[in-house]
């Protein structure tokens, strides 16, 4: 009865409290407990992004305000406040009095009872300072002890999991769960960050074609959202975590707050792949996915191969030393033979190295010179070849003109004498034409007795005027 009551009520209600881009904010918590001091019941207008996700929309309204949703329609919510609600001055007396009770009866107590003790207090005053379960959730979700993790799905548990450790989640997450992180809690500076450590293994391109490119675009399509962000710059501390993050799954998926303003992806998904030397494979206004790529190297087996990289160094360095020692015992008079030779030193070594991999690379040094010489000389024949094309469609044109030009001079330069007839005869002629009324079937003879006298009535009439 009382839920149908509460029902009947809400649907009568015609103000209530817009959410925003922004979510469900504090100044919005504090507008519903306002409203809650003379009514039982407050609306709630939710935009986007909440308003594509009411399910969501209202696990964070009960998780902040404390209340019950009792009455949906499209994109409202009506908030019950409780039969045992109390005001937020009420809630704090009762709780601060609490606390200061227990406090003082637990003052004899040795260190670990105590401890344990003002544990309990916190959570006694996390209870009395809201109305029902919802504010426990976030004393639990603080410390790590998810309630009803056992009712969720193996899929947001190992996310969850996955997710464990890289930083705070962002309690006003639109989609479905699981909740992910909110990159702007991050830190912006880390001390001693540096990019990581890359090496591709043997045989292989760190470059990605188009059909692995695609394919990883399809892989990230179902996975879960790992971070929101909302900050241009100063992304160190996101960067660390998708490091983290790397080493346990490939591809990072980072969704951008709709809350924020002035934000850039662009800027966003450069100073991440600058910071990560990840592969970007989407860049839009909603989401940015990073690649870690072939050539990623999680921090333990780079460690690994750095130590042995120092090692091999120093054996070089400590081979070559010796081999300097044993031909300086040698006392050697011929000038001829006082040129070292480079067999078997560590410039030999070296340039042996430095040819393998240009080898490997498929280009010298005389190569790279040659293809950067032809393609210069490529743009250039195409720069000329432009100009050829521009000068000789100047030439026809040109030619046209110079054509008519001659036609013009050739009529004005014939013998007057010829007959011709001139633009004005032919214009009178063919007003004369069209004023006759009727045509008649005339041989040759009877042609030329009309042409006479058409000839005639003109001449008349150039007279009478």
């Amino acid at each position: 009865m009382l839920l149908e009551m509460l029902r009947s009520e809400a649907a009568v209600i015609r103000k209530w409290v817009k959410v925003k881009k922004a979510g469900v904010t504090q100044a919005v918590v504090d507008q519903v407990h306002f409203i809650w001091r003379n009514n039982e019941l407050a609306l709630i207008k939710f935009d986007i992004p909440l308003c594509r996700n009411m399910d969501r929309a209202r696990e964070i309204v009960g998780l902040k305000t404390g209340g019950v949703v009792v009455w949906r329609n499209i994109d409202f919510l009506a908030v019950y406040r409780g039969c045992n609600y109390q005001s937020v001055s009420k809630k704090f007396w009762t709780a601060s009095k609490n606390f200061w009770n227990i406090h003082c009866n637990s003052t004899g107590d040795q260190e670990n009872s105590s401890s344990t003790m003002n544990y309990k207090n916190t959570r006694t005053v996390a209870r009395v300072s809201s109305d029902g379960n919802s504010l426990d959730q976030m004393i639990h979700g603080q410390d790590g002890q998810w309630e009803g993790l056992h009712k969720a799905s193996l899929f947001e548990r190992e996310v969850d999991r996955l997710l464990d450790g890289l930083g705070p989640r962002f309690v006003d997450w639109w989609m479905q769960k699981p909740l992910p992180v909110d990159a702007d809690l991050l830190p912006e500076t880390v001390p001693g960050f540096k990019t990581p450590f890359r090496r591709c293994p043997p045989f292989t391109s760190s470059k990605l074609t188009d059909a692995e490119l695609t394919y990883l675009r399809k892989l990230a399509r179902p996975l879960p959202t790992h971070f929101v962000l909302g900050r241009n710059r100063k992304l160190q501390g996101l960067a660390a975590a998708i490091l983290k993050l790397w080493e346990k799954c490939h591809i990072a998926k980072i969704a951008l707050k709709y809350s924020s303003p002035n934000t850039d992806n662009k800027q966003m998904a450069f100073e991440l792949k600058s910071l990560t030397g990840g592969v970007l494979l989407l860049r839009n206004k909603f989401l940015i996915i990073l690649y870690g790529g072939k050539d990623f190297v999680p921090s333990e087996v780079a460690k690994v191969v750095a130590e042995r990289e120092i090692e091999l160094t120093r054996c070089q360095l400590e081979e070559e030393a010796e081999r300097v020692k044993a031909s300086e015992a040698f006392s050697i008079t011929d000038e001829h033979l006082l040129n070292y030779g480079t067999v078997g030193t560590l410039l030999e070594f070296h340039s042996i190295h430095s040819e393998i991999t240009n080898l490997k690379k498929g280009k010298t040094e005389v190569q790279v010179r040659l293809e950067a010489e032809q393609a210069r000389l490529g743009r250039e024949l195409k720069d000329q070849g432009r100009k050829l094309f521009i000068l000789r469609k100047k030439i026809e044109k040109s030619a046209k003109i110079l054509e008519k030009l001659n036609n013009v001079s050739r009529f004005s330069e014939q013998d007057p004498d010829m007959e011709i007839i001139s633009e004005e005869e032919r214009e009178c002629l063919r007003e004369m034409g069209l004023k006759t009324d009727s045509s008649l079937v005339l041989g040759v003879g009877s042609m030329m007795v009309s042409l006479k006298e058409c000839i005639n009535t003109g001449s008349t009439g150039k007279s009478l005027k």
